[in-house]
């Protein structure tokens, strides 16, 4: 499989964006997740970030965002972090790894979701099913067309596994069958490693 850079996945989800803006101009009511903000000609985009608990969503985003001290703490509920790319804007929606979490919060932020980034730690190969069950039950209230990007966080720890281990193990074989846009790299959320 080929590597998606960020900014991969940001034209990916610029070509599903306006696909949905097409559809969406047949459709009278527009919802809070609207994503176009007419009056500073800017165009804004979801991007639902998930994984268990541990994996390294807020220390990616600390990373993307260029923060210098990415120590963190466990997210409790979800934080809300805006990325600026030119004229481009991404809100991620930086969601809660815990399972009281997973059942509140995952599904409506999924379902807004212009894309998808799912989080595994690759190093802990004891949670691989928890996080696989996790992945395949959640996945399923993505749009279809919205872009999916599986990270497999952590490459730089010794004990980290390569992405075709990954890949059999949660059996992402799946998404090559699938008309969905999807894509699967190997990143170190704290050296910055294949992130830009």
């Amino acid at each position: 499989m080929s590597d998606l850079s960020f900014y991969e996945f940001r034209k990916r989800i610029l070509e599903e964006k306006r696909k949905r803006e097409k559809a969406s101009k047949t459709q009278a009511k527009k919802t809070e997740s609207e994503t176009y903000i007419a009056e500073e000609g800017k165009t804004k985009y979801s991007v639902a970030l998930l994984g268990l608990e541990r994996a390294g969503k807020t220390s990616l985003v600390k990373k993307l965002l260029k923060q210098d001290d990415i120590h963190t703490r466990p997210t409790y509920g979800v934080n809300i972090e805006n990325y600026q790319y030119r004229n481009l804007s991404f809100t991620c929606f930086d969601l809660g790894g815990h399972q009281p979490f997973r059942l509140s919060l995952w599904k409506k932020f999924i379902e807004r979701a212009d894309g998808v980034l799912y989080l595994v730690d690759s190093a802990d190969e004891g949670r691989f099913e928890e996080s696989k069950q996790t992945f395949w039950h959640y996945i399923n209230f993505a749009n279809a067309n919205s872009p999916i990007l599986f990270l497999a966080n952590k490459s730089d720890l010794p004990d980290s596994k390569d992405l075709d281990e990954i890949s059999k193990i949660f059996k992402l074989d799946k998404f090559l069958r699938n008309l969905r846009p999807f894509n699967i790299k190997k990143i170190s959320a704290k050296t910055g490693q294949g992130v830009y």
